[in-house]
C-alpha cells in the first residue's frame, strides 16, 4: 500500500522548501513507514506502479516552478526516490492533477495511464500561464514515458480533478469548474476510452 503525501520544510533564514513523500505499508496496513522526501519543489502528488514494479510519482511544482509537472521514480517501494525532473510533455499551472492506471499490463500490453489537469495557453511571450483553465485529459500507453494523446474536457475555468475507471471501462472525471470561476461547481464527466483515443489531439 502506498499513500502520496506532501510537506513543507521550514529552515530559519531560508526559503520554504516544498516536497512530496510517501507513506507505505508492506504488510497490508498493519504497520506503516514514511519514505524519504522527493526533492525538490513538489507538493500535491499522485503515484502509480509501473509494469516493471517501479513507482512513478507525478507532482504539482509549488517550488522551482517552470510551468510543468514534476516526476520522479522509486525502485524500492517508495522508500527512496530519484530527483524530480520537469516533464516537458505535461504543462501545468500551480495546480493539482490526477493520475491513474487505466489498465494493468496483463490485460493491456501497453499499460495505459490517464492524467488530467488544467492546461492554460502560454502567455504572449511564451512563458507558462498560471491560469486554471482548459481541463485536459491525457493518455500514455508506455507507463508515462510519453503522452501522445490529449483532449480538452472543459475549455473554461477548471481546477482540481479526480479520475476513476468503472468496471465497464467508462472513465469518470470529477472536477472543479464553472463559467467565470473554477470554483462555481463540482462537475462529473463520464466518457468512454474511445472518446479520448479516437479524437485528434486538440490541446
Amino acid at each position: 500500500l502506498v499513500i502520496p503525501c506532501d510537506h513543507k520544510l521550514n529552515v530559519a533564514g531560508q526559503t520554504v522548501e516544498w516536497n512530496s513523500h510517501m507513506m507505505f505499508s508492506d504488510d497490508a496496513g498493519e504497520t506503516w513507514q514514511i519514505g524519504e522526501p522527493i526533492r525538490a519543489g513538489g507538493n500535491e502528488c499522485q503515484v502509480i506502479e509501473r509494469a516493471d514494479g517501479t513507482l512513478l510519482v507525478n507532482t504539482r511544482m509549488q517550488g522551482h516552478f517552470q510551468g510543468l509537472r514534476g516526476v520522479a521514480t522509486s525502485s524500492d517501494g517508495g522508500a527512496t526516490w530519484t530527483e524530480i525532473t520537469h516533464e516537458q510533455q505535461l504543462p501545468c499551472p500551480k495546480c493539482q492533477g490526477s493520475l491513474i492506471r487505466y489498465s494493468e499490463s496483463n490485460d493491456d500490453s501497453t499499460g495505459r495511464l490517464l492524467f488530467s489537469n488544467p492546461h492554460p495557453p502560454a502567455t504572449k511571450d511564451g512563458k507558462p500561464s498560471g491560469a486554471r483553465v482548459r481541463l485536459t485529459v491525457r493518455s500514455s500507453t508506455d507507463d508515462g514515458q510519453s503522452w501522445p494523446i490529449a483532449r480538452v474536457l472543459n475549455p473554461g475555468p477548471s481546477a482540481y480533478s479526480s479520475l476513476a475507471r468503472l468496471p465497464d471501462g467508462t472513465i469518470l472525471c470529477l472536477y472543479e469548474g464553472g463559467d467565470k470561476s473554477p470554483y462555481e461547481a463540482i462537475r462529473l464527466a463520464r466518457f468512454p476510452l474511445k472518446w479520448l483515443t479516437s479524437a485528434a489531439r486538440d490541446e
